[in-house]
């Protein structure tokens, strides 16, 4: 049963994505990409099932596991190998870090959507996030994102987070350092971004049958019992606690999971209306451009 949830919320903090016309799709994916994102998104995307099934619709969930591991198993070695007594930037190792399990979150996805594709282009995948708001009218922070509209859910593009990837991977002067950090994790960051680009150039002809939903959300702190609570957190003489400096990505994925809180029947068929294929012709629906199918 779908949560409480919203009362007719009206958010204008971003535009609202734009009318979606075209055909059903003869199939549905739908992917919860993130284990920390999982309490919220799980529930909404098993209630989306249901309705696109009950609408007819051939529809299949799937869900990836391990990203807060594989954060936490990284600034582990980090801290093994005492790499911030040894840089001349922890700032530098932060933003080498990021990329390193950006990479890797971003080709683990890329496979994902490409298994679940098959190479039909009557398949529709929709990833299901979960974004951080302020409160249950809160709005989300990410501007880049469009609202669907009435709702207090937000949708984006799967290869906009390509594109900006890709510019992060162009910093010629931080590739030494992100190929040891990427042989720290057990793979070549050669050898990934080769994968990725073969996966972008792969999935670009059905880009508009690939999108992602953001489920509002609200963050909760790993518990001061948790092993990773201290690498990640300080506490001062006074009480309060504060983050230690680490990666965006760790920020997001690694420190917190996300509680849902709530949807209704309307935030459903809003979803469900986003389950479109344009025609190629026109089509009416899209974001920024896709960034080339060659990584730097």
């Amino acid at each position: 049963m779908p949560g409480l949830g919203f009362t007719n919320p009206t958010f204008t903090d971003v535009p609202n994505c734009r009318i979606r016309k075209g055909s059903l799709p003869s199939r549905a994916v739908l992917i919860s990409p993130h284990e920390n994102e999982h309490p919220a998104s799980l529930p909404f995307q098993a209630a989306l099932f249901r309705k696109l099934l009950s609408e007819g619709m051939q529809v299949e969930e799937r869900k990836i596991d391990g990203n807060m591991r594989r954060g936490w198993a990284l600034r582990e070695k980090i801290a093994k190998n005492d790499l911030e007594r040894k840089v001349h930037s922890i700032a530098l190792l932060n933003k080498c870090t990021n990329l390193v399990l950006n990479l890797e979150d971003q080709l683990i996805r890329a496979r994902e959507i490409s298994s679940s594709l098959s190479g039909d282009s009557q398949t529709f995948v929709l990833e299901v996030h979960a974004m951080n708001c302020t409160g249950e009218n809160g709005h989300f922070s990410e501007t880049h994102l469009k609202r669907l509209a009435g709702t207090g859910f937000t949708v984006g593009n799967f290869f906009s987070d390509l594109l900006s990837l890709r510019q992060m991977l162009g910093e010629k002067e931080l590739r030494g350092a992100i190929s040891d950090l990427a042989r720290m994790q057990g793979f070549s960051f050669a050898e990934a971004k080769k994968e990725l680009a073969a996966l972008i150039k792969e999935l670009r002809p059905n880009k508009q049958a690939i999108l992602e939903i953001e489920v509002p959300s609200l963050p909760v702190y790993l518990p001061e019992a948790h092993q990773m609570e201290k690498i990640y957190f300080s506490r001062r003489s006074f009480g309060s606690v504060a983050m230690k400096l680490v990666s965006t990505y760790e920020e997001y994925y690694c420190t917190v999971t996300r509680e849902g809180i709530g949807f209704t029947e309307k935030d459903l068929s809003a979803a469900s209306s986003l389950i479109v294929i344009p025609k190629p012709a026109k089509s009416s629906y899209q974001y920024a451009a896709s960034p080339s199918s060659k990584l730097p």
